[in-house]
Order: C-alpha cells, then structure tokens, then sequence
C-alpha cells in the first residue's frame, strides 16, 4: 500500500510538472500571437476606393493595402491615404513641404520650375499612369506649403480634391490594390 502511495505521488508531479512547463509557454505563444496581431491592425489599413477621384489608376469600389508609416517620409508621386475634415482619402502627393506650387495653362509649377512628370512613370511603373496622363482641367491654382504640408490630389484632377494635408493627417502609403484593380 505504501508502495502504491509513493506511485501516486510520482504521477501527480508528472502531472505538476507538465502543467508547469506547458502553461507559461502556451501564455508565451498568445502573447507573440496578441502582439502580432495588434502590431498588423496598426501597420496596414485596407481601403475600399469610393468614387472617380483616382480615375484610372484606381477605380470606384478597387480594394487597396496601405502601410501606416510613423516617419511620414513621402515623396512626390507616391499614393497615400490621408484624412481631411474627418474622413479617409486616397490621393497622390503632388507638392512636399516648404515648396511653392503653381498650376496654369495645364503646366505644373513647383518653386517657380516646370514639374517633369515622367519621373512618375519611371520609378513606379504600376501607379501612376493617368497622374502623367491628365493635367488639372481648367483651373489654375497656387500653394506655398509650410514645413508640415503636403498637396494632394487625385489622378482625375478634374473630379479630384487638391487637399493642402499636414504631415500628422498623412495615414500610410499605398503599396498594392488588391482587389477590383484597373
């Protein structure tokens, strides 16, 4: 009986001892599976395109993937997602900030030097197409951007907002439509 006693005790601390391995390391794994996954919500937002502003790169109802970028370090041309008066936009960064932007008689101005978009086409040869393809329709504006703006625009100028942005209201860039794509 004694014996059977000692057998018993042996099994329980199996038991204890398995326990005591397993639960920290299951703890372990939903905690790098928790932070992953928060770390994902708030590093890419999914973008539905709603109307013709990004006509044709994008099209009403195309599914784009933006990273959320921290740095906020965007360069002309690229598409990004930012928010203007509360809502969510795609556009294009037309003018950086500190620069001065002119646009008359179809010609982009930016600190007083006629903008060479074929750059565009060159570095990013998925996006971009009808930014080098349209010009801003019939209106002439200008912009001289603090150390904190962006201008931006849609690439159907002639529907699109031309959104002066500060750099905190910038989301992300714009790096894959994903569904429903031109």
């Amino acid at each position: 009986m004694e014996r059977m006693n000692n057998l018993q005790k042996v099994k329980v601390n199996k038991s204890l001892l398995l326990v005591g391995i397993f639960l920290p390391v299951g703890l372990m794994i939903l905690l790098v599976l928790g932070g992953l996954l928060f770390l994902g919500l708030n590093m890419f937002g999914t973008n539905e395109v709603v109307g013709s502003s990004m006509d044709p790169t994008f099209k009403d109802g195309s599914y784009v993937l933006s990273m959320n970028s921290l740095r906020k370090n965007f360069n002309r041309g690229d598409i990004v997602t930012y928010y203007n008066k509360g809502k969510l936009y795609i556009g294009r960064v037309v003018g950086l900030p500190g620069e001065k932007i002119q646009f008359a008689d179809g010609i982009l101005m930016i600190d007083g030097e006629e903008e060479n978009e074929d750059m565009y086409a060159d570095s990013d040869p998925d996006f971009g197409k009808a930014f080098l393809e349209s010009d801003f329709g019939d209106c002439s504006f200008g912009y001289e951007l603090s150390d904190n703006e962006f201008l931006i625009s849609g690439d159907n100028r002639e529907v699109s907002l031309k959104s002066v942005v500060q750099k905190n209201a910038i989301r992300g860039k714009v790096f894959l439509c994903y569904a429903n794509c031109t």
